[in-house]
């Protein structure tokens, strides 16, 4: 395929992206699913060109930032709180389910033992980038979405290990139970150790040389690359080593990183982190038409059928059952009266959010060309994939309506909490500001008003449940009414500024430097709004 070739199919896959995602924002859909969606049905498309996603691609362009900037994000004591959590899915979960799958597929689809448990390894774990992208925009709570995304960090390794015993016997290999648990130890201890050692060091650089946002958002970008090929080249978990580097750059993230670089760099991966999660879930829907070109020449479509119901249904249903019988129902029976125990609801949701994503797709891809049934597994593969994408990504936000678990309400509570204290702070600091600074005392008043004001809305929103109707509506007016005019004023300080631009009063470079302070003013008003990006006008 030529350069152009390439570059004219990204440009139409961009195209789709904008529609699909437009339209998905419009049916409150989340976008990975809807573009899984869409990837189907453009597969059917006689005109549309095949585009084949491979191994090489998903491991190598798409996985490592996306894996990189999701555990800078994620929060390091919500992973510790959880840990006993995440460790029972990423080992006894993962290793379960491959067993199962295995007698599944053996038994009832008539693979062969290395085929059955090759298949089994490829669907056990689930997938960083569709649960976190499914995941954050649902509202679920927090430790929910830190078990979920915990859980779908660290597991690969667990999957990737029993993928490489399975296709060893292949060979008519046979390994014991230590060269296996040695391999494990290998793959996973040494991928973390690479990911944390150049995790430090590119601290180290951050800390000492780096004073400009665009070029640390290059050294993230170029780490997330090196940290996995660097682990991959060794032979340890890639993967792995790139969570663990993440984990360490976001850990001092608040330290080194100046509040211009920050707000630059989650404006920038934002981009970077959408655009590779709606091609990779796009591709991922694409790939059907070639999959199914391949098994239903040797199949029936009845026969398909059930062969993925059989497997389908084991991975869910097992999941399901797992999590009540592992984090409900013994602590219920043995732990009666205890107030952080985790409710039916908070399982079922977590038994339920187990979405297979383009990692288990490109692991299947890599099977050896000696593979026998390589197009049946395959096939398995992607209805698991599609079922738990779709199936299960529409229905949680129905679940989690039903089950009463949206955080919403209480990060809402939280943030005027948090606003309130700085508001009161920020008060009583006026003074000590005015002995330092030396502000006017009209300055200091002015400040002091405002400041007061939105203590005194904060505190009164804050007591809204004991509040009938109007005053609740009234408070909100009011509190609206002050980010209104907030946004009045950056407007009519732009519209000044360009007047001052267009009577060449002032040279552009000041112009953009100002309009950037505007900017930054704008997106502070529209955050205390909630409003975001950039739908508050």
């Amino acid at each position: 395929m030529s350069i152009t070739n390439l570059v004219i199919i990204v440009m139409a896959l961009l195209v789709a992206v904008i529609v699909l995602v437009t339209v998905a924002d419009r049916l409150h859909i989340p976008y990975p699913i809807f573009l899984v969606v869409g990837g189907l049905v453009l597969s059917f498309i006689p005109f549309i060109p095949n585009v084949h996603l491979t191994q090489a691609v998903v491991f190598i362009l798409f996985v490592p930032p996306l894996l990189l900037w999701e555990a800078i994000n994620i929060s390091l004591r919500g992973l510790w709180a959880n840990f006993k959590s995440i460790v029972v899915l990423v080992f006894g979960l993962v290793i379960t389910t491959t067993l199962l799958v295995g007698v599944i597929g053996h038994v009832v689809i008539g693979l062969t033992w290395t085929e059955a448990f090759v298949l089994g390894a490829v669907v056990s774990p689930t997938d960083a980038v569709a649960a976190n992208a499914i995941a954050q925009r649902l509202k679920l709570p927090g430790r929910i979405i830190t078990i979920l995304e915990g859980e779908s960090l660290f597991n690969d390794a667990t999957g990737l290990v029993l993928f490489t015993v399975a296709l060893s016997t292949l060979n008519g290999e046979a390994l014991s139970p230590l060269h296996i648990g040695l391999q494990f130890v290998f793959i996973s201890i040494g991928g973390i150790g690479i990911g944390l050692v150049i995790g430090f060091i590119v601290n180290f650089i951050r800390n000492l040389v780096l004073d400009d946002a665009t070029l640390e958002n290059t050294l993230l970008l170029l780490t997330s690359f090196a940290v996995y090929l660097i682990a991959q080249e060794v032979g340890t978990s890639g993967i792995l080593a790139v969570v663990a580097a993440g984990l360490v750059l976001g850990s001092d993230r608040l330290l080194l990183s100046s509040s211009y670089t920050r707000l630059q760099t989650e404006q920038f991966w934002s981009v970077i982190v959408f655009i590779l999660n709606s091609l990779l879930f796009i591709l991922v829907g694409l790939q059907l038409y070639d999959i199914n070109k391949a098994v239903i020449q040797l199949y029936s479509p009845a026969t398909l059928f059930w062969y993925a119901f059989a497997i389908v249904m084991t991975v869910i249903v097992l999941r399901l059952v797992w999590c009540l019988l592992v984090f409900y129902l013994p602590l219920r029976l043995f732990r009666k009266g205890r107030a952080d125990l985790p409710s039916f609801g908070s399982v079922l949701i977590v038994g339920w959010s187990g979405m297979r994503g383009g990692i288990s797709l490109a692991a299947v891809l890599a099977l050896p060309a000696n593979f026998p049934s390589a197009s049946l597994v395959i096939f398995l593969v992607y209805c698991v994939i599609l079922v738990t994408l779709i199936v299960q990504g529409l229905s949680l936000p129905w679940l989690i309506k039903k089950l009463h678990l949206s955080n919403e309400d209480v990060m809402e509570v939280m943030e005027m909490k948090a606003r309130l204290a700085m508001a009161r702070a920020a008060v009583h600091a006026l003074d000590d500001i005015l002995e330092q600074e030396e502000l006017p005392a009209p300055t200091l008043e002015s400040l002091r008003t405002q400041y007061s004001r939105l203590s005194h809305l904060l505190a009164e929103r804050l007591k809204q449940d004991e509040l009938d109707k109007d005053q609740r509506q009234n408070i909100h007016r009011r509190v609206a009414s002050i980010g209104h005019a907030q946004r009045e004023m950056v407007e009519v300080e732009r519209q000044a500024l360009e007047d001052l631009f267009r009577r060449h009063e002032i040279p552009e470079e000041i112009a953009r430097r100002l309009n950037h302070e505007l900017d930054l003013n704008e997106v502070l008003v529209l955050s205390r709004q909630g409003k975001g990006k950039g739908k508050g006008k």
